[in-house]
């Protein structure tokens, strides 16, 4: 992926987002004291994994759907 895309070092990081968007700041911190130490457990099925690059909004740029 990082020679198909030329990413420079360090700069890709797979993750999963849970949520951000609907906290502000300040709830963003208080929920922090709740959940820091919390471990979440979760299972889900994944249909397709996508590739986004950031410039100033998310872009799609790769996707790949998984057979059932």
């Amino acid at each position: 992926v990082k020679e198909k895309f030329s990413f420079k070092n360090y700069s890709f990081h797979p993750h999963v987002t849970v949520g951000y968007r609907d906290l502000t700041w300040e709830n963003y911190l208080k929920a922090w004291e709740v959940y820091c130490e919390k471990e979440f457990k979760t299972k889900f099925i994944v249909d397709k994994i996508m590739l986004l690059r950031h410039d100033g909004k998310w872009i799609p740029i790769a996707e790949k759907k998984f057979k059932n």
